[in-house]
């Protein structure tokens, strides 16, 4: 049923281009016929270089009409991506024919101030001419900028562009027609110029835009806002090789987003399905790719566990962090190895463990590691009693500045030999997310460590209050 009524959408706006299209042939037909009868009888230059600029309006026309019924064929086994750029091409090659048509005014009017030949023979003839070509050219160009901004069409909007130049020629004539009458024969030619250079101006952001997609350019901004929205998709982890163009009204895009490797595949098309369903809310009617990958920010940590389990000086990694830059990966842990074991081994075992990641990955890598000697906690308490309970009340006295903590309890203070490690546990609000929690907790934890310089280490369990 959707289909159908996309169809019959789809069908209405054709409809409604070819209709303008149609308007602007007729337009071009008459003005023609009038101006170069009027250009003839009254004997005006200016009514006659008109008629000249519309009868390559009309030609203009034909091919607007012939490019938009064609440019809305659908895709078939020579043109895959359908017919679109046809209306680009035909902007171009109306602009092409604009410019011609102003370059002959520039050099009529050149010639007639040099000569002094403004010979008219019917003024009123040519005034009649004129106001019938304002009134069609006022009809053809509404017409043809509606259509235009309604649809997107480009061939439709240089066809807008025809008849505002038609629409500013007449007007110029009459002027040059009446200024003529009162001695001032120059007039004429120095408006014609001037307009010329106005319609050049005006049309270069038409040319531009049509020529940008015939080479496939990418529309500004749009990417970035379209990357913008697929990162907030829930599941995304990331996405690149984000790529837009543009024919005619049609958006194409194509893209690859990263997803959990452990998705299974009825949800990765569920996100791409919601990501089709973003960028057709913002270009409805868009040609849609979307490829799902795994991320490597998910799939790469058990591979750093396994390299570094191979090597068996290496007690424990953890802290790892994994930045994908897009040509490289930034990649930082921490390492815990036996207390007696030299810096110089040590820094030779991190070294191997790099070496053996880069072989791993597809991407090249940058390695930040931390080492640290094993924590190793003896089964005994500290041995003063009282300078247990000592810590264990300077604990409690810090954890009342932190008003998130509702209450702590199983505080232990452990030997180290020269140092001493806390352990604790600490109830918060279960409403609170993980990253506050980890916050309020690694805040307790320094102010710990400060209380006291034997104080090395700080292991806090969190864990939600109970109702």
């Amino acid at each position: 049923m959707k289909k159908s009524v996309d169809n019959l959408s789809r069908n209405s706006v054709q409809r409604e281009k070819e209709s303008a299209a149609k308007s602007g042939i007729v337009g071009g037909a008459i003005l023609t016929t009038v101006e170069l009868l009027g250009g003839l009888v009254s004997g005006s230059l200016g009514l006659l270089s008109s008629a000249l600029n519309t009868l390559m309006d009309f030609t203009a026309s034909l091919i607007a009409f012939f490019a938009v019924r064609k440019s809305s064929k659908p895709p078939d086994g020579g043109h895959q991506y359908g017919h679109l750029k046809i209306e680009s091409f035909a902007a171009v090659f109306e602009i092409v024919l604009l410019y011609i048509v102003c370059t002959w005014i520039i050099f009529t009017a050149t010639v007639k101030i040099t000569t002094g030949e403004a010979r008219i023979e019917n003024l009123l003839v040519g005034i009649g001419a004129n106001m019938v070509s304002i009134i069609v050219d006022a009809f053809a160009y509404i017409k043809f900028k509606t259509a235009s901004k309604d649809h997107g069409s480009e061939a439709l909007g240089a066809g807008a562009l025809h008849f505002l130049n038609d629409l500013l020629i007449a007007f110029i004539v009459i002027a040059g027609l009446i200024l003529y009458n009162f001695g001032l024969w120059y007039a004429d030619s120095l408006a014609a110029i001037g307009v010329v250079g106005l319609i050049t101006y005006f049309s270069l952001d038409v040319l531009k835009s049509s020529i940008g997609v015939l080479l496939d350019a990418a529309p500004r901004d749009v990417a970035e806002t379209l990357r913008y929205k697929i990162l907030r998709i829930e599941g995304v982890k990331g996405c690149h090789n984000l790529r837009v163009r543009k024919a005619g009204n049609k958006y194409f895009v194509d893209a690859h987003v990263e997803v959990e490797g452990h998705l299974p595949l009825s949800r990765a098309h569920g996100i791409a399905e919601a990501i089709e369903s973003q960028i057709s809310e913002i270009f409805p009617g868009s040609d849609i790719i979307i490829h799902t990958e795994p991320s490597p920010k998910i799939e790469s940590i058990p591979i750093i566990r396994n390299a570094a389990s191979e090597f068996p000086e290496i007690n424990d990694i953890h802290e790892i962090t994994l930045t994908d830059m897009g040509e490289g990966v930034f990649l930082s842990y921490h390492l815990e190895m036996d207390s007696n074991i030299n810096l110089e081994a040590a820094h030779e075992i991190a070294h191997k463990l790099e070496s053996r990641l880069n072989t791993l990955f597809k991407k090249p890598i940058i390695v930040v590691s931390h080492l640290e000697p094993v924590l190793n906690i003896s089964n005994k308490k500290v041995v003063n009693e009282d300078e247990a309970k000592k810590l264990k009340l300077r604990i409690i006295e810090i954890a009342e500045e932190y008003p998130e903590i509702k209450s702590i309890h199983d505080i232990d203070a452990l030997s180290l030999g020269r140092s001493v490690c806390i352990t604790m546990h600490c109830t918060v609000d279960g409403a609170m997310n993980l990253d506050e929690a980890h916050t309020v907790s690694t805040k307790l934890e320094e102010k710990i460590k400060s209380m006291d310089d034997r104080v090395s280490h700080v292991i806090i369990h969190c864990e939600p209050e109970e109702a």
